[in-house]
């Protein structure tokens, strides 16, 4: 009934709505576990996200308002830049949008990333870029850390700089 609500809110203003996909509360507990695990418990995310795709299809697949879809499994600057860890979360990456492309071609895909200085700024842009690579994700939203007074102002810059130059031919939107 909520999603019901907002979409036909939604559509009445004219605003485009993209609805998240399964989110799992133990997310950042489960991806510091080993590299084989890890890898299982990205096919499960998968499954789920599969299975509410196919939902939303069914139950919203006419609504205009509906234009996109966020995989809630954030990207941060310290948990994918060793290459196995890398590897196993580009697989995930490269799966979810094949996935979401295989039943629906026109909604966009988006993803988050945040960054609180654990990683040099031209490593952490290049690591996203690695990450982005052979998948359909159109929309990378990256977060930093001036909300809630981590990071000032000087230190933010080097990396949007970064972001900016590495991302400049890409076909991912960063903003």
């Amino acid at each position: 009934p909520v999603v019901n609500r907002i979409l036909a809110a939604a559509e009445a203003e004219g605003i485009n709505v993209i609805l998240g996909l399964s989110h799992d509360p133990d997310y950042w507990s489960l991806i510091e576990t080993r590299v084989d695990v890890l890898d299982v418990y990205f096919r499960v995310r998968n499954t789920k996200n599969l299975r509410l795709q196919d939902a939303l299809l069914e139950n919203f697949g006419n609504v205009a308002s509906w234009t996109g879809y966020y995989l809630t499994e954030e990207i941060d600057d310290l948990n994918w830049r060793e290459p196995n860890r890398e590897s196993v979360f580009h697989q995930f990456l490269m799966r979810s949008s094949r996935i979401i492309r295989e039943r629906d071609e026109e909604r966009s895909i988006s993803i988050s990333a945040f960054f609180r200085k654990r990683t040099a700024p031209s490593i952490f842009a290049e690591n996203l870029s690695d990450l982005m690579q052979a998948t359909a994700i159109e929309q990378l939203w990256v977060q930093d850390g001036i909300g809630i007074e981590i990071l000032s102002t000087p230190l933010i810059e080097p990396y949007y700089s970064e972001l900016d130059r590495v991302f400049a031919d890409s076909p991912t939107n960063v903003g």
